[in-house]
């Protein structure tokens, strides 16, 4: 199969983690935002997809779409992750399939809510969609990619990861989770020849943020990055050919993550005590 057409200026041509053979990719979130755009890239190298997500309509016109653009088989299982017997649901009709050669960890929501004054459900259900999903489908699947020796993992977290924050304290947690579980993860696959990504967007240009009681509102930012999905697919898909673990999109965003770390905790803790944004994605 020919994966690049001679003068094709797509960034994700000729890299060296495309294989010509026809190959599966499991997009968890792949309604819209990020993870509608890593189904695009990855169906415009003539992967087969399958996607996830909550929103049956959605999810299914983003199949149609892919289906009719880049002729890929595209999979549609809908699931809500705060359940884990559907993730369970999906990972049984996803282990029958045995060339997943990457895996998008991208399903998430941000609440917006103070943590002592919400219902104690709504933060577990957190939990379970940003940390144990993940954990329980490469879990499932790693073996898998070992006996190849070869795969693709990319954990979707968040700059949040790096900058603890008030009103959405367990998103912080669990992204910070996150990137951590992601270097332990490469450490020990390494060997097999399976890399592990984090990516870390921070403001992007989503509906994340139109989740119903979420409270933290978009707005321009003078510190951070506003982007658009397809360059922090792009972004973290270059880094992924340059083998990196961590990426964080946007110049600013990049600058934070190296100047933030520097600062006096006790000032850092009464700048974030001051600070009218949230560097959610």
């Amino acid at each position: 199969m020919e994966i690049l057409e001679k003068n094709n200026p797509d960034i994700l041509a000729e890299k060296p983690y495309l294989r010509p053979e026809r190959m599966t990719a499991l997009i968890t979130g792949a309604t819209s935002g990020i993870g509608k755009s890593f189904a695009r890239e990855f169906a415009r190298q003539h992967y087969d997809l399958i996607i996830t997500g909550r929103r049956q309509e959605l999810l299914h016109a983003v199949a149609d779409d892919l289906r009719r653009e880049f002729q890929v088989s595209v999979q549609v299982i809908i699931a809500d992750f705060s359940h884990k017997d559907e993730v369970r649901r999906l990972i049984d009709a996803v282990t029958s399939i045995g060339n997943i050669e990457v895996i998008v960890n991208n399903a998430g929501y941000g609440l917006g809510a103070i943590f002592h004054l919400d219902d104690l459900n709504h933060q577990l259900n957190m939990v379970n969609v940003h940390v144990l999903a993940p954990l329980m489908i490469i879990h499932a699947l790693l073996p898998s990619m070992i006996s190849r020796n070869r795969g693709i993992i990319i954990n979707v977290s968040s700059l949040a990861a790096f900058f603890p924050t008030k009103i959405n304290t367990l998103y912080s947690g669990t992204k910070s989770f996150m990137l951590n579980f992601s270097e332990s993860l490469q450490l020990e696959v390494k060997k097999h020849g399976i890399r592990v990504k984090c990516l870390c967007p921070g403001l992007t240009h989503t509906d994340f943020h139109d989740r119903p009681g979420f409270s933290v509102r978009p707005k321009k930012s003078f510190v951070f990055n506003w982007l658009k999905p397809d360059d922090v697919v792009r972004q973290s898909l270059r880094g992924l050919e340059k083998k990196s673990l961590i990426c964080v999109p946007g110049m600013r965003n990049k600058l934070a993550v190296k100047i933030v770390p520097l600062l006096p905790r006790r000032l850092y803790y009464a700048l974030a005590d001051r600070l009218d944004e949230s560097p959610l994605r």
